[in-house]
């Protein structure tokens, strides 16, 4: 960002920023409007609103015991189904959010997406330590809301959502 500082006054800046060198796991792509039109469906058959995390590190990453909340809700990815849990080195993993996490395995969350805006916080191990978030407005039916490229800073709304892969 640019800023513009007059001779002789003092001003303070607040900012927040991400390195990122330190980033390890990114909120990289949602879809909070999803039909059957997308062929985009959890294992069940089910054309649930979706959150894609994509590991921008070398090492594998096991996402159980962390914490994934939407506006109102956050739930704890269960811990002890790493199979299912683990995101591989520069690898994707997609959460269904459903409301069906007791009856649909552990990809699946408590909570569903707002289509109408809605903000995502991926939460370490703690519940309290923010690992990444996005906010965003109302969304458009099968159109998937992402980075460019995968763990940018830049969100493009996409018409070919890939749930799962490179954006």
């Amino acid at each position: 960002r640019e800023v513009v500082i007059a001779q002789d006054t003092l001003y303070t800046l607040a900012a927040e920023y991400t390195d990122l060198g330190d980033l390890t796991l990114r909120i990289n792509e949602v879809m909070a409007a999803n039909s059957s039109e997308t062929g985009i469906v959890d294992e069940h058959g089910d054309a649930d609103d979706w959150i894609e995390i994509y590991n921008a590190t070398d090492f594998d990453v096991d996402m159980g015991g962390m914490y994934i909340a939407d506006d109102q809700d956050i739930w704890r990815i269960p811990a002890g189904y790493s199979t299912q849990t683990t995101v591989r080195a520069k690898g994707y993993i997609v959460f269904w959010a459903d409301n069906e996490e007791e009856t649909e395995g552990p990809l699946h969350l408590s909570f569903k997406l707002g289509a109408g805006g809605d903000s995502i916080t991926l939460y370490d191990t703690d519940g309290v330590t923010p690992v990444d978030t996005v906010t965003f407005g109302s969304q458009i039916w099968n159109v998937s809301y992402g980075r460019y490229p995968d763990a940018a800073n830049d969100w493009y709304f996409f018409d070919d959502p890939s749930k799962g892969a490179e954006n």
